[in-house]
């Protein structure tokens, strides 16, 4: 994981984009998202300093996420209709922005997810419980 620059994970030789590169994509992703919509920054993919461990990576994503928070927390009606700027150059409404950014979370935090079920070989232990039988509900 270590090195910089986010850019893209295509090309010969390059592997495919595991759970670790969607931690850090989640966690640069949001750190660039933060400083461009809310902070007046124009930081790129291309200048991040990509976490050089799991554990780093991990907890960018969760300070990202918590100052994303912060930020929502403090956002009025009037300031979800303002042109904001993004960090590839466009304007947007704040709310296309703030909805982006929670599609983004909830997408590759998914992937993350259906990742780590099947590295731990039991995705598809309980993926639909009402379908293991009549005592399928704990109660």
């Amino acid at each position: 994981m270590a090195g910089r620059g986010g850019g893209g994970c295509r090309g010969p030789g390059v592997r495919r984009p595991d759970a670790g590169w969607r931690v850090v994509h989640l966690a640069v992703g949001s750190e660039i998202y933060i400083e461009t919509t809310f902070e007046g920054g124009s930081p790129t993919f291309a200048d991040a300093e990509i976490p050089g461990s799991a554990l780093e990576a991990v907890t960018r994503l969760h300070k990202a996420q918590e100052r994303l928070l912060q930020h929502f927390a403090a956002v009025d009606d009037a300031a979800l209709l303002r042109p904001t700027a993004t960090h590839w150059g466009e304007e947007l409404p704040l709310w296309q922005l703030l909805w982006t950014s929670i599609v983004e979370q909830f997408h590759h935090g998914a992937e993350i997810g259906a990742l780590r079920d099947i590295k731990r070989r039991h995705a598809n232990a309980d993926w639909w419980p009402e379908l293991q039988g009549p005592g399928w509900w704990p109660i």
